[in-house]
């Protein structure tokens, strides 16, 4: 008679093979998350980037002074159409994801950066002199002008980087700068 023989991996050899398997998707969930938060936070600049040419835009269509106010300290900015109405009468709010902020949310300090022409510029929100760490609002005339040009700044906790949106004072246009921030943290 004939026997047949069967064979079959061995316990060792069955764990070396569910190790290696749960290494490789440990890694593959690894590199998809750190994918999705550098994806969400390029998504959130550009998002405050348009919300920036709205507002200008907005204040030359409808012929008045456009405002955003951000609230650094609730990670949140808002749109206000008209220039005497109070803050909770906003056109549009937006709150940044728990991951992407601004730097006070996350108590980060002492930040400053050089722009494209050496200069020195400091704070993560800085639209003039009513400006702080915690709060600034840019201001945009009935002609699409601002009332003076600064930055704002995002940083992304998942990344442990920061972008910088700057506004140019005389143009009102926005971009974000190809700048190396420094900050410090707690």
């Amino acid at each position: 008679m004939n026997k047949k023989r069967f064979s079959s991996f061995t316990l060792p050899e069955t764990t070396v093979y569910i190790a290696v398997i749960v290494f490789i998707a440990y890694l593959s969930v690894n590199s998809m998350m750190n994918s999705w938060w550098k994806y969400s936070f390029e998504q959130q600049t550009v998002i405050l980037l348009k919300d920036i040419e709205l507002a200008r835009e907005l204040s030359l269509y409808k012929r008045e002074a456009v405002r955003i106010c951000f609230y650094g300290s609730e990670n949140l900015y808002r749109i206000i159409i008209d220039q005497d109405a109070p803050a909770n009468s906003y056109y549009i709010e937006r709150k940044l994801n728990r991951k992407t902020g601004f730097l006070c949310f996350y108590k980060l300090q002492a930040f400053h950066y050089y722009d494209e022409d050496g200069i020195l510029k400091t704070g993560s929100i800085n639209f003039g002199s009513a400006s702080s760490e915690s709060y600034g609002e840019l201001r945009f005339t009935f002609e699409g002008v601002p009332s003076s040009g600064g930055h704002v700044a995002l940083y992304s906790e998942a990344m442990d980087k920061v972008l910088v949106i700057m506004v140019k004072p005389v143009t009102g246009r926005a971009r974000i700068g190809k700048v190396f921030a420094h900050y410090i943290k707690p």
